[in-house]
């Protein structure tokens, strides 16, 4: 085997590996929500933005329906297990009273159907009609739609969190509609039609990349909800952001790697060093120790610097064989 093969084999692992992370990913978050509520210390989940577990559920569900018609079962375990830890979370904030109920209500309908569907399409019940086939491809119309309108709006809320305008999505999803006309019709010219076969893998990139920003902005802006934060769940995230590194950039899939490098460093390095800067107005203390941030700083850089450095390495080994 040479030393492409081995270090292709090597990153094939690491992203057998991120699964454990990811799979454990919400259940500090979940547990430390669940003896909030239990005490009856509501407040405690003000700290969580519903808009970003949101964000993050609509990129899982676009991945899912991707997966799904590829019938690649073991992505769509992953992103399943995604949907359901981050409902799960969202469900907790809605009982804490920090999510409007109609936007609950909608999404338990949509989480409804994607699991109906999904079910179907994988067991081949809607392989054997054309109705099946036109049900699942409207489907998948519908969430890239949907999911490429939410970006421009998360973006709108993240940054203006007291207006309720809706123009954002509105301006998005008539042109993401038009598009979709221009497509039935074989209007569409041929770079184009490329360009919306990807934009549905682009957009649960911009999704998951979006939900960390939305929770920073939080943290900075109201550094005392901090302890809310479960630094278990971040670690968790860049572990498996950052184990995903290697094997996205060996194989040059730069939506993968766009997400992953994101996910490591904003929805990691970015949210501790929320909590390293900010202090308790309490006691005047950092949530997060100076040696602890530190260690994890020269970690994940460390790493990062590593993963691009072998990969180069490997590459040239390659191409000299």
């Amino acid at each position: 085997m040479g030393a492409g093969e081995q270090w292709g084999a090597l990153t094939d692992r690491m992203v057998s590996f991120s699964t454990i992370p990811f799979l454990f990913l919400f259940l500090p978050q979940l547990a430390k929500n669940y003896v909030n509520l239990a005490s009856g210390n509501t407040a405690a989940l003000a700290v969580l933005s519903w808009l970003s577990y949101l964000t993050g559920l609509g990129g899982n569900t676009l991945l899912l329906s991707y997966f799904a018609s590829k019938f690649e079962k073991n992505a769509v375990v992953v992103q399943a297990l995604g949907i359901a830890s981050s409902f799960a979370v969202l469900t907790q904030i809605r009982v804490a009273g920090f999510m409007p109920r109609a936007v609950y209500a909608g999404l338990a309908v949509v989480v409804g159907l994607q699991a109906i569907l999904t079910g179907l399409k994988l067991s081949g019940r809607l392989e054997g009609s054309k109705a099946g086939q036109q049900l699942w491809g409207t489907w998948q119309k519908v969430l890239g739609l949907a999911g490429l309108a939410g970006v421009p709006q998360v973006l709108w809320a993240t940054f203006q969190p007291h207006s309720t305008s809706m123009l954002p999505w509105q301006l998005t999803l008539a042109a993401g509609c038009a598009v979709v006309a221009l497509e039935s019709l074989g209007w569409l010219p041929a770079p184009l039609r490329g360009l919306w076969a990807a934009a549905s893998a682009w957009t649960a990139t911009a999704l998951f990349m979006l939900q960390p920003i939305s929770q920073l902005v939080r943290n900075f802006q109201d550094p005392a909800s901090l302890p809310g934060l479960s630094l278990a769940t971040i670690l968790l995230a860049a572990a498996g952001n950052g184990l995903m590194v290697p094997r996205a950039l060996w194989t040059r899939d730069w939506i993968w790697l766009t997400g992953s490098l994101w996910g490591a460093s904003c929805f990691g390095w970015a949210q501790m060093l929320s909590m390293f800067l900010g202090s308790s107005p309490a006691t005047g203390q950092r949530f997060l120790s100076g040696p602890l941030f530190a260690a994890f700083t020269v970690l994940l850089w460390g790493w990062l610097a590593a993963t691009f450095h072998l990969t180069a390495r490997a590459r040239r080994k390659q191409a000299a064989e």
